[in-house]
């Protein structure tokens, strides 16, 4: 029974499947720049506290602390994610919706990567979550606008 299965394997026709492109996800701020406006775009400045957006974020981000998903687990294994639920109305309170293209940007990268990483895991948005390549500090040192202005959600 063993040759006749190889023997189907075998002769079975085998179809070529063209490559699929892996998603685009970092984003330069020259793109960002130019996106600004876009309706879809919802911009999520990743803080440990509200003191560092207050100091300077991208027009229109909106502050997503990183207590809204992330909390110190049990002793010895390091922060944890927060219950789906509860990150899921942390992005309802800024605006965040299944057709949102979010992009997430911060000063501090390991945080945004872990923003970025449950933003994924969670499959929020219209897309796989964009991640401005460099971070805040591209950004300034390109001289691109800073604003202190919040959004209205």
């Amino acid at each position: 029974m063993f040759l006749f299965l190889s023997a189907m394997v075998q002769m079975a026709p085998l179809t070529a499947h063209p490559p699929q492109q892996p998603p685009q996800i970092l984003v330069s701020s020259a793109w960002l720049e130019e996106n600004l406006r876009r309706p879809d775009l919802v911009l999520l400045h990743v803080a440990q506290r509200p003191e560092e957006y207050a100091q300077g974020h991208l027009p229109g981000a909106r502050l997503f602390l990183t207590d809204w998903f992330l909390w110190e687990g049990e002793k010895g294994w390091g922060s944890e994610m927060r219950s789906p639920e509860r990150i899921r109305e942390a992005l309802e309170q800024v605006g965040v919706r299944d057709g949102s293209t979010v992009v997430v940007y911060g000063e501090n990268p390991l945080y945004t990567a872990r923003l970025w990483m449950t933003l994924d895991v969670l499959g929020v948005g219209a897309r796989p979550p964009l991640f401005l390549d460099g971070g805040l500090q591209v950004w300034r040192a390109e001289g691109r606008p800073l604003t202190a202005q919040v959004p209205d959600v």
